[in-house]
């Protein structure tokens, strides 16, 4: 299950008349003294908000966690390591500032040779996200990749309207990597990563290097649109309808998942209960057979 020929991070030249990015994205703030709780409770939410009205069956979401091999993804993971050490480097230039990115770059030193782990959480029973290659008109997929503060909801009752809430996975990858993968109700397959780091100077040397934005995406279409059907990894490929999400350096631990089962029946127990969500969380099952009211 190796990389896309072709596939990588695309990172634009930042502009000297753009509004560069300090440190870190301003809308990590809200989640960062209580990510795990936040990933379960915005990510479920969003899948319940994307039930399909033509399945009779609850949504169910799953969260796994798995391994990469950082050397079969050479362009997706081992070649964040430069990107990050600027960015270490730009934090370090402001006095008396912290630094995000000084972690970062030792975690990935320290798995970049090995595996690098992840949490997939794929969602089943809902819509999928489609994708309208056009500017003018929201779709699903690209309010939700592609753009900041928006929000594509199908119905007024559905939870949550700022375009917020999917900022929480960059707060949880040790990357600040996200990978989403989705299949529409018409079968049609979308796959693409996003980044969210600082505004920082990368290249061969100071002389030629260029300063970049923080956010890229990656896939093989040069940052302009989501890859397609076989253009996207196998290991993100969805083969029925639904969205997944890969969290790009989050590594499985047991603290971590005690408070996912934890938040998971203090927000959604009467979903469960009521038989309208099924979720499993580290292969342990939450339904309406085994919690009551």
């Amino acid at each position: 299950m190796k990389e896309i020929e072709g596939s990588k991070w695309n990172f634009n030249i930042q502009r000297k008349s753009s509004m560069g990015q300090g440190k870190e994205d301003s809308s990590f703030a809200p989640f960062i003294n209580t990510r795990i709780r936040c990933l379960v409770r915005e990510y479920i939410q969003n899948s319940f908000d994307a039930h399909s009205e033509y399945d009779e069956k609850p949504v169910r979401v799953e969260f796994e966690f798995g391994k990469l091999s950082c050397s079969d993804y050479p362009e997706l993971i081992q070649s964040l390591l430069g990107h990050l050490k600027s960015c270490s480097e730009r934090c370090k230039k402001y006095p008396n500032s912290k630094d995000p990115y000084e972690s970062k770059v030792q975690y990935l030193e320290s798995h970049i040779d090995g595996e690098i782990g992840y949490l997939k959480v794929a969602d089943y029973h809902t819509t999928g996200m489609g994708f309208i290659d056009d500017e003018d008109i929201p779709s699903p997929f690209g309010s939700c990749v592609r753009e900041n503060g928006a929000s594509y909801k199908s119905s007024n009752f559905s939870g949550g309207s700022h375009g917020q809430g999917k900022t929480v996975g960059h707060v949880c990858s040790g990357l600040n990597a996200v990978y989403y993968s989705t299949m529409d109700s018409e079968g049609r397959t979308y796959g693409e990563g996003v980044i969210k780091l600082c505004t920082h100077k990368y290249g061969s040397n100071g002389e030629d290097a260029n300063t970049y934005e923080g956010t890229a995406f990656y896939d093989s279409n040069g940052g302009n649109a989501p890859d397609q059907d076989d253009r996207i990894p196998q290991a993100f490929r969805r083969d029925v309808q639904g969205t997944s999400v890969f969290v790009i350096g989050m590594e499985r631990n047991a603290e971590d998942v005690k408070l996912m089962k934890e938040e998971l029946l203090r927000s959604f127990f009467m979903a469960i209960a009521s038989r309208h969500l099924e979720v499993e969380i580290d292969s342990e099952e939450f339904t309406g057979d085994n919690i009551k009211p």
